[in-house]
């Protein structure tokens, strides 16, 4: 696949590279199609339907490790909530 970490400032049109065809000097992309087979994801929706996704605005000067656990106690949820770091200064919590 790709010899490099994922970069989130990257797009995916530029992980790509030039698909298409020039047409007057401008660049085309042919659309990539992809099918996804169909299955029952009814048990995925319920298990996620309390869940929250978040990212940190300012990383620098604020621990994502203090952010999962003083969140919690602030919303008076201790018990009730699980944080996880999923890295570049995003977080998820499942209630």
């Amino acid at each position: 696949m790709f010899s490099r970490r994922w970069d989130p400032g990257i797009w995916e049109s530029q992980l790509l590279g030039n698909v298409g065809e020039v047409k007057n000097g401008e660049g085309t992309r042919k659309r990539l199609k992809i099918s996804v087979p169909h299955f029952d994801n009814s048990a995925l929706i319920k298990t996620f339907s309390k869940t929250l996704l978040g990212r940190c605005m300012n990383p620098e000067e604020q621990e994502m490790k203090a952010l999962i656990s003083n969140l919690p106690k602030i919303w008076k949820l201790e018990e009730k909530v699980v944080g996880t770091d999923l890295g570049f200064g995003k977080f998820q919590f499942d209630f």
